[in-house]
């Protein structure tokens, strides 16, 4: 059960990654400026989630995605003591770093 939730865990992580990495490059070639393409960011970050068997809720700002992963983890030997399942979750949240030394826009 333990590790259910490491893993839920590292995957809203890597999703959270995932969708941070969407800026919006129009704005980044017009300006300077890093924003996050808040739709694509929540795709990728959704897609990433659905991919490894969790379910999704993301949500973005213009400079972060909040990821938060659920599912529901067959228990094996707590079984033994009428446990059959219990539900496991995850959260992340990530920004876009830009430059040699991760600067936070």
């Amino acid at each position: 059960a333990i590790n259910a939730r490491d893993k839920a865990t590292d995957v809203a992580e890597q999703a959270a990654r995932a969708g941070a990495d969407q800026v919006d490059n129009r704005a980044l070639r017009a300006g300077g400026v890093v924003v996050l393409d808040q739709g694509a960011a929540r795709v990728r970050a959704d897609s990433f989630v659905l991919d490894a068997g969790y379910v999704p809720t993301t949500s973005t700002s213009a400079n972060t995605v909040t990821v938060r992963t659920s599912a529901t983890y067959r228990t094996a030997l707590l079984g033994i003591i009428g446990i059959n399942s219990i539900d496991v979750s995850g959260i992340a949240t990530a920004s876009p770093v830009t430059g040699i030394n991760g600067v936070t826009p």
